[in-house]
């Protein structure tokens, strides 16, 4: 099996623990999938873009 394993280790307060793992799936979520598949015809397909809207953590200084 080809898997590959990330640690990633964080040291935040309690009322920081939601935007942290928020943080963290918007960006592996995002980055992992794609657009809406638009058939054409029977031949040739087009794949859309995400759409996207920014977040301003309120407890730590991040927008994601």
């Amino acid at each position: 099996m080809n898997a590959r394993s990330q640690t990633f280790e964080f040291a935040v307060e309690g009322r920081q623990i939601d935007e942290v793992v928020s943080c963290m799936f918007h960006t592996i979520l995002f980055h992992r999938c794609v657009g809406k598949y638009h058939t054409n015809g029977e031949d040739s397909y087009s794949v859309g873009t995400l759409g996207y809207t920014d977040v301003d953590c309120d407890y730590i200084d991040f927008t994601y």
